[in-house]
């Protein structure tokens, strides 16, 4: 396995198109989750209120839902170069604008919505430039690449920059910092270069509408691209859903700080890493397709084991003992906390996998001319079947207990998969026959 990565990463440096992309993956990711980081605080500071930091979060999610569509058509039409250079110019603009107003927030909640309307077509552009950088063959590792540089971009943004700046300099300091990213980000991707001419959109002769839709079409007709598609919306849900009961997790179930969480993500961003570098080899011996389902049994196994993660080691100490109780009276270490530490490694690992895995299958199997909007519609309907849940589900945790909400979301979104993979494409296939009557 070492070996192949020596040979990609030798491919990768002598790729300069494609180092630059990723140099800006991480300089985007890095701006974008150090920003969001800032406006949830400040939100949060100035109101107190939960209703005003998910009023927030709707301000930076809607853009997708409502704009998703028609961002990915736009990013199949502009020259790819074109479509992130111009992104990063405009988010440089609106940067500037918070910087000046940074004290009003009911001007910093439409400034978030535009920035989070400049990337509908930023970030389909930039998962469709990827397979006009590469070749096929090396299309699972580009993506493995892609997906850990924007790891380490949001743990750059959200856990480093943006914490210390904004308790040592305050907010404005922060969208200085962000600005000034996005016009290195900018100058990064000038040095892309000329991409290969992608065939002529297959939306042309179509009306505005159908052409939108032309992703939805796609998807629901190309098995292999359903399927990922599926696979990759209930993984995003489901990491989301993990992402959002952690602090209530190890409060409740832990009986440590909420700020602790650290402790527990650590061990999943290392189960991460082993995904982007196994994930290629496991898609050359099983096919990527194959790796993507495996992971993802693997993965709701992994969480109904966090969710019954009292019971399970019970189980364990009863009838296994597997090392943990020694662990828990010789170093104090509680043993539910040395299990949850254990799961979430390949928590971690099989999330990442799938993935990677499942942008690679909608690489290969979209058109060139319309990648971006098959990605796009692929964003839209993660954030749109998110939004609702992501805003209730620290009030459910509270009344019903994160362990039970983490197991019954699990349960419900493997039952949801098993029934879009059996009857969802028809259905869909049906609703989009409609909507471009």
């Amino acid at each position: 396995m070492w070996w192949r990565w020596r040979e990609a990463w030798a491919t990768l440096l002598g790729h300069q198109p494609l180092v630059y992309l990723l140099q800006g993956r991480v300089i985007s990711q890095i701006g974008q989750n150090a920003l969001l980081y800032t406006l949830l605080l400040v939100t949060v500071d100035r109101t107190g209120s939960s209703f005003f930091t998910a009023l927030m979060v709707v301000s930076l999610t809607s853009p997708s839902i409502v704009l998703g569509l028609p961002g990915g058509a736009l990013a199949d039409v502009i020259p790819p170069r074109w479509s992130l250079v111009g992104g990063a110019v405009a988010r440089v603009a609106i940067g500037a604008l918070m910087v000046a107003n940074a004290q009003d927030l009911p001007t910093l909640y439409l400034l978030a919505f535009l920035f989070a309307a400049v990337g509908q077509v930023v970030g389909p552009a930039e998962s469709a430039v990827l397979p006009l950088l590469v070749e096929n063959t090396f299309l699972a590792r580009a993506n493995a690449l892609f997906v850990l540089v924007t790891v380490l971009g949001q743990l750059g943004g959200g856990v480093i920059l943006a914490p210390f700046l904004f308790k040592l300099l305050g907010p404005r300091a922060v969208m200085v910092v962000v600005a000034l990213l996005y016009v290195w980000l900018a100058m990064v991707l000038l040095r892309i270069g000329t991409m290969p001419t992608r065939e002529p959109s297959q939306g042309e002769g179509l009306d505005t509408w159908e052409a939108m839709l032309l992703g939805w079409r796609i998807l629901t007709d190309n098995r292999a691209a359903y399927m990922a598609m599926v696979l990759m919306t209930a993984t995003m849900l489901l990491l989301k859903t993990v992402v959002v009961l952690a602090p209530h997790y190890v409060k409740e179930t832990l009986n440590i700080e909420a700020e602790n969480v650290v402790f527990v993500m650590v061990p999943a961003a290392l189960g991460a890493g082993l995904a982007i570098l196994s994930t290629p080899l496991m898609g050359r011996f099983i096919g990527v397709g194959r790796a993507a389902t495996v992971a993802f049994v693997i993965l709701l196994a992994g969480l109904v084991a966090l969710g019954l993660v009292v019971q399970l080691r019970d189980f364990i100490l009863a009838h296994l003992d597997l090392g943990i109780s020694f662990i828990e009276s010789r170093l104090g270490v509680s043993s539910v906390i040395t299990l949850t530490v254990l799961l979430a490694v390949p928590v971690g690992l099989m999330g990442t996998m799938v993935l990677v895995a499942t942008r690679t299958i909608l690489h290969q199997e979209a058109p060139l001319h319309s990648q971006a909007r098959v990605f796009a519609t692929q964003s839209a309907i993660a954030d749109g079947l998110s939004l609702i849940p992501t805003l209730a589900l620290g009030s459910i945790a509270d009344l019903a207990g994160a362990r039970w909400v983490l197991l019954g979301t699990t349960l419900l979104m493997a039952f949801a998969v098993v029934y879009a993979l059996q009857r969802g494409q028809e259905v869909v296939g049906r609703l989009r026959r409609w909507a471009v009557q």
